[in-house]
């Protein structure tokens, strides 16, 4: 474990017993060559000279000492102990046998002996710097870190400038978080020896780890300009440059070490990480998939975290399935990918998978209110209100659950009892602008234009910050029915939105609205060049190309917005209606099943299937389409009037009669009665 001393200590004086002078030469002359053949390496012919000595002076300390040095170097512990203990015997102040015998009760795995044996040198001669050395080596390896400072100390009130006792105690105190005391003496070191590049490594770690960052940088520079070729010394100047928040030269160094090795995770990880920083997602993504493709990584929620940014969410789904099956009970991954359902809008499975983090957690607030947002999204108050009033049990003053019972009274169309909510609320709560948002809101439902005004600009005056205020004017903008007026409130969201695709996409809005089809493409466009992966926007452009009649242009956008979202139902019944225009009935036909597929409880879209079946002059199929739907929902007055119009194509007027009876039957708007009765009269005329 430890270096031996120099071998020169080993032979020390020969002894000088009383011996005739022809026994004198005999032994001085087989205790130099016994030195020469240890040199040498040749220890068995070493060992046979020194028996030989101790034939002639069985007392001769120094065969005994350079015997048991011969063992210990052969690893034969034992006999190394049987011939130190003799030299002790003879010379109980042996200093060196000591030594040695510590080393070797080391090898034997007895510390305990070991310093005893370096205790009995420093009580004879406390200048003994290898024992202390030694011994401070020995109180490391069992954790007794005081007591091997103090010698390391005891060394250096002696040799104040003992290199290799300066480094170790720098070290110590370095791998004992005394960082202080760590750059105190490895820039005693640095004095000594000021080219040496590990020095200044170290002791910009223990900089770095003592938070002191640009003292960190300082000594990797010059650790740099030393040794150039150190790879480890980039990695953690890297790594301070990140932690001050220096990007761009972190990555210069990162940079440099991905080129010099591709291999290098650490590296790629670190870089990665800027990349999130700086939002260049996809250049973050690149990074973390050959890490994935190099080791199996386990991060997952980073990873779907860049991809939900890059709206990429199918593929954070699947990975969010691999997470879910290494990790079944982990409650935040269910609550991640919930989340990633509701941007999907698949409520259901997004209700699913919040269900399963509440069975994990069945006190964790957040998770109801997501279940509960999830059922008023679907419609179903009942439900939202049962997990309201279940999170209301553990937190009765919870604002986002007081403000989601607005939000139920507003969705139940119970106008009054939100409103009443809303108003004790901001009475609590006065500067709170999403209360004056949803009170606006409320407002602008029940057609009270001027308050419903009041309160979004009162939200904009309280918002404290940028999402805030974006979500007061967008709530401002949607009760503002004038051109002029949306496009000023438009350009003030330009202020505030950093990325500002959503406000181009707004302005564009505006301009389509107005007709000036060129300046909403224009803005749709620009919208489209900051976020690329929001197929939204080409859903909206393609509205501008069919109004200049651009249709292959517009069949390109809905293209790209399936290619984005493949789940959204809506895509593909705006791309079946073009096609229809394109004359593409089978393709058309194809995106009315897909959408059905999506959303299969939505009525519109098989009156949409159904209709095209009627300009196919298939009113078979189209019946049997309005059969299925009103089976599904059977108090709809026009899908009775529809199916009815089928009949009477195929004159089969008896059953036209029937659901025409229904139709005004169910008719809840009484003045299409007349009309409908004027049909009914035709009708039975015929018949």
């Amino acid at each position: 474990m430890f270096k031996i001393f120099s071998i020169l200590l080993l032979l020390t004086a020969l002894n000088t017993n009383a011996l005739d002078n022809n026994a004198d030469k005999k032994v001085t002359e087989y205790l130099q060559k016994g030195y020469y053949l240890i040199k040498a390496s040749q220890y068995q012919d070493a060992l046979n000279e020194f028996t030989k000595v101790l034939k002639i002076d069985k007392y001769n300390i120094d065969a005994y000492f350079n015997k048991g040095y011969i063992y210990s170097k052969t690893a034969k512990y034992n006999k190394a102990i049987t011939n130190l203990n003799k030299v002790l015997q003879l010379n109980p102040s042996y200093a060196n046998a000591y030594f040695l015998r510590a080393l070797v009760f080391d090898k034997l795995n007895k510390p305990k002996k070991a310093i005893k044996d370096l205790n009995s040198i420093i009580k004879q001669n406390n200048n003994y710097a290898s024992a202390y050395l030694l011994r401070s080596k020995y109180y490391l390896k069992h954790n007794k870190i005081n007591l091997a400072i103090n010698d390391l100390k005891s060394i250096l009130n002696k040799q104040p400038k003992n290199k290799k006792t300066l480094k170790l105690l720098s070290k110590t105190y370095l791998k004992n978080k005394d960082y202080k005391n760590a750059i105190k003496y490895y820039s005693k070191l640095i004095k000594i020896s000021p080219k040496y590049a590990n020095l200044y490594f170290e002791r910009g770690i223990a900089y770095q780890l003592e938070g002191k960052i640009k003292l960190a940088i300082d000594d990797f520079d010059t650790a740099i300009k030393i040794n150039p070729n150190n790879l480890d010394i980039y990695k953690k100047r890297a790594i301070a440059y990140y932690d001050i928040g220096n990007f761009l030269l972190a990555l210069i160094d990162l940079d440099y070490l991905i080129d010099t090795n591709h291999d290098d995770l650490y590296s790629r990880e670190l870089r990665a990480k800027i990349y999130i920083k700086q939002k260049k997602y996809k250049k973050s993504l690149s990074d973390y998939k050959l890490i994935i493709k190099r080791k199996k990584y386990k991060d997952f929620l980073t990873i779907t975290m860049i991809l939900e940014n890059l709206n990429l969410l199918q593929q954070a789904l699947e990975f969010y399935k691999t997470a879910i099956k290494l990790y079944p009970n982990k409650e935040k991954l269910y609550i991640k990918r919930g989340l990633v359902y509701s941007q999907l809008s698949k409520h259901k499975l997004a209700i699913n998978d919040f269900k399963i983090a509440l069975r994990l957690n069945n006190k964790n607030i957040q998770t109801i209110i997501y279940i509960s947002q999830e059922y008023i999204a679907i419609q179903d108050y009942k439900q939202s209100d049962m997990y309201i009033n279940y999170a209301s049990k553990f937190d009765t003053n919870n604002l986002q659950l007081q403000l989601l019972k607005a939000k139920n009274f507003i969705g139940k169309k119970q106008y009054k009892q939100g409103l009443k909510l809303l108003n004790k609320l901001i009475k609590l709560n006065p500067n709170n602008s999403i209360f004056y948002i949803q009170r606006g809101l409320l407002y602008s439902k029940t057609k009270k234009n001027a308050q419903a005004k009041a309160d979004f600009n009162r939200a904009i005056k309280l918002s404290n910050n940028t999402k805030e205020k974006i979500s007061s004017y967008l709530s401002k903008i949607k009760t503002n029915h004038k051109a002029t007026s949306l496009l000023t409130n438009y350009k003030k969201l330009l202020t505030l939105d950093k990325n500002q695709s959503l406000s181009y996409q707004l302005i564009a809005d505006s301009y389509l609205a107005q007709k000036q089809y060129e300046k909403s493409l224009n803005k749709y466009s620009a919208a489209i060049s900051l976020s690329p992966n929001n197929p939204h926007i080409y859903i909206s452009r393609a509205k501008v190309y069919l109004a200049q009649g651009k249709k292959i242009e517009a069949l390109k956008d809905y293209n790209q917005a399936i290619k984005i979202n493949r789940n959204i139902a809506s895509f593909y019944i705006n791309r079946a209606d073009l096609y229809l225009t394109l004359g593409k009935n089978t393709e058309a036909l194809k995106d009315y099943n897909q959408a059905i597929k999506i959303e299969p409880k939505q009525t519109s879209f098989y009156i949409k299937k159904a209709k095209f079946y009627e300009k196919q002059k298939k009113y078979s199929q189209a019946i049997e389409i309005y059969n299925f739907i009103i089976n599904i929902d059977e108090f709809n007055s026009k899908l009775y009037l529809l199916r009815a119009k089928n009949y009477i194509k195929l004159k089969d007027y008896i059953q036209a009669i029937v659901d025409l009876q229904n139709a005004i039957y169910l008719n809840k708007d009484k003045k299409n009665d007349a009309e409908l009765l004027k049909e009914l009269k035709r009708i039975q005329d015929l018949k």
